[in-house]
């Protein structure tokens, strides 16, 4: 049961996956891995530092 709960879900993100590529500019679209808490670290540490860039680019202050 377990394995076709996580065939569903893969299915599901893909899926996701595809329907931003069909509506975004490729450029701006990212996969990320998370099959390990080493993937999802890096994963939370990349998305703060395009939020921050986001915030500098667009006339924010970024605190560190």
């Amino acid at each position: 049961m377990k394995k076709i709960q996580e065939n569903n879900e893969a299915e599901i993100m893909e899926v996701v996956l595809q329907e931003a590529r069909d509506s975004y500019p490729q450029q701006i679209v990212v996969e990320l891995k998370s099959e390990s808490t080493e993937d999802l670290q890096k994963n939370v540490a990349n998305i703060v530092s395009w939020i921050q860039q986001w915030l500098k680019d667009n006339g924010h202050k970024v605190e560190a």
